[in-house]
């Protein structure tokens, strides 16, 4: 977007839209599939969700210089994330997954929550460490509610970006 001459945090509004887009088609694949934990997919989406709007006002009043350097971290960061321990990812812990939701899952979700309302840059690889770290989901259970999750949350991040006039809603349509 930057090439376009759009600013990096109209950008990050922009590119919500494409989301919504790309998170419904994908969360509806995985529901046809039987992949798709629906009603646990709900109840974790109440604290992304929740997060997910205080990180989306951050990211409107921000700095965009300190909003540039905050990309930079987060991209070394995913890159660690993806490096570690990579058997942990294919199976999940069915031990984990059994258990109840704990004030931990929901501080965690929480955060994440604060991230993904603030960049959607790497928001999924960080809800796919949480789902499969520590909520025991394998892999493609974790990416299948990762989806949804983001499906559910993303169109309140999208309205602060409205509210703040801070989108392209033409070049959002077409990315999506």
């Amino acid at each position: 977007f930057s090439m376009l001459g759009i600013p990096i945090n109209v950008a990050n509004g922009t590119v919500r839209l494409g989301v919504i887009m790309q998170a419904l088609a994908t969360s509806y694949h995985f529901y046809l599939k039987k992949e798709l934990d629906l009603i646990k997919g709900f109840y974790i989406s109440i604290p992304v969700t929740l997060g997910s709007i205080i990180g989306a006002e951050i990211a409107v009043n921000i700095n965009v210089n300190v909003f540039e350097k905050v990309i930079g971290l987060v991209l070394i960061l995913m890159l660690m994330l993806l490096l570690y321990d990579s058997n942990r990812w294919i199976k999940g812990k069915e031990i984990r997954l059994s258990s109840k939701v704990t004030i931990w899952h929901l501080i965690v979700y929480f955060l994440l929550g604060i991230y993904g309302g603030f960049i959607h840059i790497g928001v999924g690889i960080f809800l796919v460490v949480a789902f499969v770290w520590i909520s025991g989901y394998d892999l493609v259970k974790a990416t299948a509610l990762k989806m949804y999750v983001v499906l559910l949350y993303t169109p309140f991040v999208f309205g602060v970006f409205v509210q703040n006039e801070q989108l392209e809603y033409t070049l959002g349509i077409v990315t999506g």
